[in-house]
């Protein structure tokens, strides 16, 4: 297979688990589009509580877990 097939296919599969995920997100009740949530990931801006909450819960992790290696001022 030829590798630009293959890395076709996995742009393709990250797509659908990001739609999957951004519909989990709404489905809890978070209003969140993926410019917003790229400047979370990016750290360009600070999420509230309650997409931290909402996030974990998604992800299934323990809310700890987000903040793995972070430092706090």
């Amino acid at each position: 297979i030829a590798s630009c097939l293959v890395g076709s296919e996995m742009c393709i599969r990250d797509r659908n688990k990001a739609k999957r995920f951004y519909s989990e997100v709404a489905d809890s009740g978070l209003d969140i589009n993926p410019t917003s949530y790229s400047k979370l990931e990016g750290q360009i801006r600070v999420a509230t509580d309650k997409e931290v909450f909402i996030i974990a819960k998604v992800l299934r992790v323990p809310i700890e877990r987000l903040f793995d290696n972070v430092a706090f001022e």
